[in-house]
């Protein structure tokens, strides 16, 4: 029941941009390009933003298409341009 909501809720964001925050203290953002069964997310355009917890020898990163694995999402949220 969850998931069906949940990925009801990820086709609305399909070729948005959005903030992942992931496991490892980490967070990306990109166009969600697509996504399957159990969760795992196909970013275009990807970059690492800045950390949960900042540190000081954070560098932001070019990914360019990355794949998300399920396992290390904490929370996907659409991209504010405030952010």
């Amino acid at each position: 029941e969850f998931r069906r909501v949940l990925f009801r809720s990820l086709d609305e964001l399909i070729e948005k941009k959005i903030i992942i925050d992931m496991t490892g203290n980490r967070q990306v953002c990109g166009i969600l390009k697509g996504y399957d069964q159990v969760g795992n997310a196909v970013l275009g355009d990807c970059e690492e933003t800045k950390p949960l917890l900042l540190t000081d020898d954070f560098v932001p990163r070019k990914l360019g298409t990355a794949v998300i694995r399920s396992t290390h999402i904490l929370a996907i949220n659409k991209y504010e341009e405030s952010q």
